[in-house]
């Protein structure tokens, strides 16, 4: 199966996470790229998976959310999300993220649901957790990662994740120092 129709078949959906073995296949879109091994597909796939969920999810936020500074928050992770799907895409070719977890999907089903300041709550916390998978997920693949490109992609993220941890961790309390936001008009 080649690249093309591989990525096209996951964005149907119909292989999501049991496609992993099947990215052993996948060598780099470009020829002065390192090979990429389990390890670089796993890394590739598991931050697409979870930066995914935080794209969509920020994607609503720029709409719901209450608070200016969640927005400013949501509108610079969309971004961020949006660029690193691209440089992974570049670097592995069309491969999408597998479905999201059932956590993940349920998360982000109830947060469609919500609307000011409980849907900030929920936003931030749901940030903070994915951003800390995400942390993890670049912590494994520098202990066990050698391809360079990924190790450079890993400790770049890594420290932006941490800055969004500081991040949402001020929005956080900030929101607990104000107590119960009331929508405009309530």
């Amino acid at each position: 199966m080649d690249r093309r129709s591989f990525g096209a078949t996951l964005l149907m959906g119909t292989l999501g996470a049991a496609a992993a073995p099947a990215l052993a296949q996948f060598r780099p879109n470009r020829p002065d790229m390192m090979p990429m091994g389990p390890a670089e597909e796993r890394h590739a796939l598991d931050t697409l998976a979870i930066g995914a969920v935080a794209l969509e999810t920020s994607r609503l936020a720029r709409d719901r959310a209450l608070r200016p500074a969640v927005r400013q928050f949501a509108q610079f992770e969309a971004e961020e999300q949006s660029a690193v799907a691209e440089i992974i895409r570049e670097m592995m070719g069309p491969v999408a993220p597998p479905p999201p977890s059932r956590r993940d999907a349920r998360m982000v089903a109830d947060l469609g649901r919500l609307r000011g300041a409980a849907f900030d709550r929920m936003y931030i916390t749901g940030q903070v957790d994915g951003h800390r998978r995400l942390l993890d997920v670049q912590d494994r693949y520098l202990n066990d990662g050698r391809n360079l490109h990924h190790r450079h992609i890993a400790i770049l993220a890594r420290g932006r994740i941490r800055e969004h941890l500081a991040d949402l961790e001020r929005l956080q309390n900030r929101t607990a120092e104000r107590g119960p936001v009331r929508s405009p008009g309530a």
